[in-house]
């Protein structure tokens, strides 16, 4: 497809983030792409124990560069995935920001973006995929749990109430991102 190749062939690069919402500027290199196709020998860092989604994707790790933010504030972070068979639907990431338990913000994101989503990558393909988690204004002072879930298809029998507590959910692909301080 022309968003694929744009994605692949042109040397266009993050700029500004938060979400969904990027600003591309072309021939920024020293700036990080969006989604970037890794080749067998890229080194990943081994943060946590890989996990596998049914089967056909593995997070291989992800790592968050930043922890301490004020309200309005942005996560950068790094997701390594590596496709284990031939993947023909789409998969999403939940994030779920709580505090003592109790939901205070969740997010849905497409792995790989609309512009490369997984649904179009290939067996055995290892991707490094940029996202900027956008911390609400609303959200006060305090020490906060940040959580995904890794889903297939349609994510929308994991959409939980604010009332809700993450306690409630089980679920085998919920990873513990870490602890966010703001301030």
């Amino acid at each position: 497809s022309r968003i694929e190749n744009f994605y692949k062939e042109a040397d266009w690069r993050v700029e500004q983030a938060a979400d969904h919402v990027i600003l591309f500027k072309k021939d920024a290199l020293d700036r990080p792409k969006l989604v970037e196709i890794l080749d067998a020998s890229a080194e990943i860092p081994k943060d946590f124990k890989e996990i596998s989604v049914e089967g056909k994707l593995s997070l291989l790790t992800c790592a968050l560069e930043k922890t301490h933010l004020s309200p309005d504030g942005i996560i950068p972070m790094t997701f390594y995935w590596q496709t284990l068979a031939d993947i023909e639907q789409f998969y999403y990431v939940i994030f779920v920001l709580s505090k003592n338990g109790r939901i205070v913000d969740q997010r849905i994101h497409t792995i790989g973006y609309a512009v490369y989503p997984a649904k179009v990558w290939e067996k055995d393909t290892r991707i490094k995929e940029k996202y900027w988690y956008h911390v609400p204004k609303y959200i006060k002072e305090g020490t906060y749990d940040l959580e995904i879930f890794i889903r297939g298809d349609q994510p929308v029998n994991l959409i939980l109430l604010s009332n809700e507590t993450v306690e409630n959910v089980i679920d085998k692909t919920k990873i513990k991102l870490g602890k966010i301080e703001i301030k």
